[in-house]
């Protein structure tokens, strides 16, 4: 059962699950206003049809029948910030101001008006080469669509964050600390870290877009 938690509290794995344990550790500081998960299905191609001619005892009938799939992708999570985030927990995608490695998302201004982060969880070990799959989608997304999808894979992100609390108990019952191969970091020294000027989590986490 320990394996099926994350099915009960209605994620598709365990990595999605840990990630939204982080952003709920975090939701006292009121840096973002609401998380949505699978906020969106985006369209990327149509469903491509051949034709077909049947003949009948009486007649002849035109029918089409599915030669290529229509093809959709829909992100695990959208997180809606508040502004005050900004250049503090996010920075905008289109922004060019050297923040890149101090801040660990990417957002843009939405149609609404607020910053919205759109999030693919992978994890550290893909077995399935998922990853490889979602890179096309993300291209995809930004070309049709003009929106930046983040790839984030936990518990790798943690490392480079922090270490929500409930990720240091084992899944199950149990209350068994998990065994955890990288150096815990807390909440509140994370975000210590962030408003220092010289700042280490830079260092840890230099301009790449997966954290």
């Amino acid at each position: 059962m320990a394996n099926q938690l994350y099915k009960t509290m209605g994620f598709d794995s365990n990595e999605e699950m840990y990630f939204d344990w982080w952003l709920k550790e975090i939701l006292d500081l009121r840096l973002y206003e609401s998380i949505h998960f699978h906020p969106i299905t985006y369209s990327l191609s149509s469903m491509t049809e051949y034709p077909v001619v049947r003949q009948l005892k009486t007649k002849v009938k035109k029918e089409t029948r599915c030669l290529l799939e229509k093809h959709v992708y829909t992100p695990d999570f959208a997180i809606v910030w508040h502004e005050k985030a900004k250049n503090y927990l996010f920075r905008d995608v289109e922004d060019d101001s050297p923040l890149g490695g101090k801040i660990p998302f990417f957002a843009q201004r939405m149609s609404d008006g607020k910053y919205h982060t759109m999030v693919e969880i992978k994890p550290d070990y893909d077995m399935h080469n998922m990853t490889r799959e979602f890179k096309i989608n993300q291209k995809w997304v930004m070309d049709k669509y003009s929106v930046f999808v983040q790839l984030i894979k936990t518990p790798s992100f943690f490392k480079k964050t922090f270490t929500p609390n409930r990720f240091l108990f084992c899944n199950n019952k149990s209350a068994q600390p998990r065994k955890i191969k990288f150096n815990i970091r807390a909440r509140d020294e994370f975000f210590s870290l962030l408003k220092k000027p010289d700042n280490q989590v830079v260092k840890e986490s230099q301009t790449k877009l997966t954290f």
